[in-house]
């Protein structure tokens, strides 16, 4: 859905044509065709995609913060937590 909606997007679209000079050299399409930047996935504009990628992040097991069991501890005495 991303490759497909990256060409709908007019200012992704103009980022893909300018692939191979120095206005975009950041950019790079990718072996299955889906525009990266600086190795990221160019996510176009489209609401219905970026609501899908929000709610499967959402759901992964893996979109914890790393560091979130002991922030909640170095937050906890100050803020009287007892647990």
């Amino acid at each position: 859905m991303i490759k497909e909606k990256q060409l709908e997007d007019p200012s992704l679209k103009c980022s893909m044509d300018l692939l191979g000079i120095d206005q975009a050299k950041d950019f790079v399409m990718g072996e299955d065709e889906i525009l990266r930047f600086k190795s990221r996935n160019c996510i176009p504009t489209n609401e219905e995609l970026k609501r899908i990628i929000l709610e499967e992040g959402q759901k992964s097991h893996f979109s914890l913060h790393p560091g979130m069991n002991k922030m909640y501890q170095d937050l906890k005495d100050p803020f009287g937590g007892q647990t």
